[in-house]
């Protein structure tokens, strides 16, 4: 993730939230998650209306194991987006990681029945 502001110059800007997110993204794939996080929450308090953001900052957590947080997070993106199958799922594999199958079953459903419709 460090070198690619030589290629792009716009890596570098702290302001814009779509290399913000790109970025968090970068470091999850890297497995740098607290790196990621500090970027999804960067974006977060650049423009808080991008689910997005939540979704990705809730991947994040929930790969450190911090699920409360992860569920947090996926709540307020279920408010700014709910047509997003990718909410309901990753709800889904939260609960199923907290140990509680039936709900984590029932949001995997839910999240199939809405890529379904699309």
């Amino acid at each position: 993730t460090e070198n690619l502001s030589q290629y792009f110059p716009a890596w570098d800007d702290p302001d814009n939230v779509f290399i913000l997110i790109n970025k968090g993204e970068a470091y999850g794939k890297e497995k740098k998650y607290s790196a990621a996080i500090e970027q999804f929450e960067k974006a977060i308090a650049i423009n808080p209306k991008i689910s997005k953001a939540y979704i990705d900052l809730s991947a994040a957590y929930g790969s450190l194991k911090q699920y409360q947080k992860s569920l947090d997070c996926l709540k307020k993106a279920q408010t700014l987006d709910s047509i997003n199958p990718l909410i309901p799922y990753f709800f889904g594999l939260t609960y199923m990681n907290l140990g509680d199958s039936i709900k984590g079953n029932e949001y995997l459903k839910k999240s199939k029945l809405m890529r379904e419709r699309q």
